[in-house]
């Protein structure tokens, strides 16, 4: 099985074998600071308590975003806006 977009139908569908089972509902929320939150010391632990909170409530999707842009480990970029 696998979960495909299905332009024509414009949702996610669970595919089996070619057959369309069912449709894939996303339940979600916007964390666009764990990746900060990710590189601070004590505060990185805080990036997996929203993640257990987050399934704890059911949710089954984070959006954030974080790159790496060099070879340390803090070389990473975010954005404000």
């Amino acid at each position: 099985m696998d979960i495909r977009l299905l332009p024509s139908l414009l949702r996610f569908m669970l595919v089996d074998n070619g057959n369309i089972e069912s449709p894939v509902l996303l339940n979600g929320w916007n964390s666009y600071w764990l990746m900060e939150e990710s590189v601070r010391g004590a505060s990185k632990y805080g990036v997996s308590d929203m993640l257990k909170k987050g399934a704890e409530m059911g949710m089954t999707v984070c959006k954030t975003w974080a790159f790496r842009d060099g070879a340390r480990p803090n070389d990473l970029q975010w954005w404000w806006w």
